[in-house]
């Protein structure tokens, strides 16, 4: 049984991971005026990875962070027919709220949302006050641990600003967009997560996050609904995260309780920059509209746009039927499109909308002409999503006679020609 592990990766190495899983026992505790998750107390579950990571991070400057292929593991009893899940590892800074914190606030179900399991900071195991896994414990173990003992501070928090190992368990196993079996699999999956996006939106959490990483396809058959979704929400804004218990009350009946707290965020701006809105890559590059810059929904969806236009130019890289002069243009446009680090590349190369516009002419049988109809109308609205040149918004504000054109993108127009060209190929 090959697990979704490619057959040439079956033997290797499995590794025993511990995950926390935090107990819903409040017992009878006024959740909302005294949200105090420190009080919590946690279990901890052994999971096995199956086969190499899925993922792992390049970079040698950030949160370390890999995907794995998981399953559980119960005193030496390892069952093959259990579900296969999703363990992420990764460092989080110790004054944000954990990503598994902003996966318990999600409400209405798993569809177009990855399916948060359980997941916690990491302690270590052999100590008894069981200290978080930090940068700062690590380096100086001992002194932290009577430093939190003396100021009566929960070990499983860190005291001062540090990178934190934490842990989660989803039971939503993808696959990447540019492995869709067809453009039909590609806009079901797509339409998903956009579904799943316009969810998140209305319990106000904005991912802030877009990228061709960060937006699945189911694996096998897959309801309707449920044939994408978004994931990796540890960077989302949201006013307060909220936590799911079982209250005890007085009589000995249990009933649920909601516990909310204020979120603590760390970076103003967040992303991917090949997938960034045009408007916060003028953020960062310092215009002078970046000082009023704010992360809202219209930004999100424009990173959705370039996500499937970086799926499509995938999915054409490794199109058998073109000549070889025509993949050669096609990975030319590719390199120029999405392979650049320069801000002011990316730019322009976005004020130009280069990656919705075919370099070349490509047959109906190659690249359905749905799939072209649908490029052209995504160039179209997003020009209207990018912000007006600021020199042009300053005649503007002089009273010059210059027409700005804004339509911020909407989850509505984006759903709505996805539909269309769905019911066109079926």
């Amino acid at each position: 049984m090959s697990l979704g592990v490619p057959r040439d990766s079956l033997d290797y190495p499995s590794f025993l991971v511990q995950c926390r899983k935090r107990n819903t026992t409040l017992d009878g505790m006024d959740t909302r005026s005294r949200p105090d998750r420190d009080r919590d107390d946690w279990e901890t579950h052994e999971w096995l990875t199956i086969g190499p990571p899925v993922w792992v991070s390049l970079s040698l400057l950030g949160r370390g962070t890999s995907i794995w292929r998981v399953m559980p593991y119960s005193e030496d009893d390892f069952d093959s027919g259990a579900e296969v899940c999703i363990l992420k590892n990764t460092w989080r800074n110790s004054h944000r709220v954990s990503e598994s914190e902003i996966y318990e606030t999600v409400e209405g179900g798993p569809d177009g949302v990855a399916n948060f399991h359980y997941g916690g900071d990491t302690v270590l195991p052999w100590i008894a006050t069981s200290p978080a896994i930090s940068v700062v414990n690590i380096r100086n173990m001992d002194y932290r641990i009577n430093r939190a003992n003396l100021l009566d501070i929960p070990t499983h928090r860190s005291i001062d600003r540090t990178p934190m190992l934490h842990r989660l368990i989803l039971k939503t196993v993808g696959r990447p967009l540019w492995d869709a079996v067809d453009y039909v699999d590609l806009l079901k999956g797509f339409r998903a997560a956009l579904l799943g996006h316009e969810k998140l939106c209305k319990q106000g959490i904005l991912h802030r996050d877009i990228s061709a990483g960060n937006i699945l396809l189911a694996v096998g058959a897959a309801e309707e609904g449920k044939e994408g979704f978004i994931t990796d929400l540890e960077f989302a804004r949201l006013p307060q995260i909220r936590q799911t218990r079982t209250r005890v009350n007085d009589d000995g009946m249990e009933t649920m309780a909601k516990a909310w707290t204020d979120t603590t965020r760390g970076l103003l701006m967040t992303g991917t920059v090949q997938f960034m809105a045009t408007a916060k890559l003028n953020a960062f590059r310092g215009t002078p509209s970046a000082a009023s810059f704010t992360d809202q929904v219209n930004h999100d969806l424009e990173s959705f746009i370039w996500v499937f236009a970086y799926t499509v130019m995938r999915q054409l890289i490794i199109e058998k039927r073109l000549d070889s002069d025509s993949r050669k243009h096609i990975r030319k446009w590719f390199k120029e499109c999405f392979c650049s680090l320069s801000i002011a590349t990316i730019i322009s190369n976005r004020i130009a909308r280069i990656p919705l516009k075919l370099p070349i002419s490509i047959d109906n049988d190659v690249l359905p002409d749905p799939i072209q109809d649908l490029l052209v109308w995504l160039d179209e609205r997003v020009q209207y999503n990018q912000p007006a040149n600021d020199r042009l918004a300053k005649f503007k504000y002089q009273g010059r006679n210059v027409i700005l054109i804004d339509r911020p993108l909407t989850h509505e127009l984006l759903l709505d020609p996805i539909e269309t060209v769905i019911s066109e190929f079926q």
